[in-house]
């Protein structure tokens, strides 16, 4: 407990946090599993997540919120690693599209909505 009575969890462990990207072969899952598990992003997060929000050079990811507000995250090492493996893949699976937004690029972008926080997925890729 902080002394504001506030809990914090702790931190995974190297080894619980290896055990749970293997449970996904899939670098979009494994980078969703990163992003909520390592720096607790949110389904409304990763839905709103664009490709100008990686700034892969300061090794941040700038999240959009609600009313305008930004909260600018820095990735590890683990976390940007697994987002330079999910862009060579969306590279590699759609080399022409013009979607600028981190889901799959054949699906549209999300709607600007101001609903609560949902913890799906939207960095996967399609199936089939």
């Amino acid at each position: 407990m902080s002394p504001a009575g506030n809990f914090c969890p702790p931190p995974l462990t190297p080894d619980r946090l290896a055990g749970l990207l293997d449970t996904r072969a899939d670098p979009a899952g494994r980078l969703v599993l990163a992003l909520t598990a390592l720096h607790a992003t949110n389904g409304t997060d990763l839905r709103n997540l664009t490709l100008a929000d990686l700034l892969l050079a300061r090794g941040q990811l700038l999240l959009r919120r609600p009313h305008g507000r930004r909260h600018t995250t820095h990735l590890d090492e683990t976390t940007t690693a697994l987002l330079h493996a999910w862009l060579r893949y969306r590279h590699k699976r759609w080399p022409r599209t013009a979607n600028p937004t981190c889901s799959s690029p054949n699906r549209p972008p999300a709607p600007q909505t101001q609903s609560a926080p949902s913890t799906s997925a939207a960095v996967s890729p399609p199936a089939g």
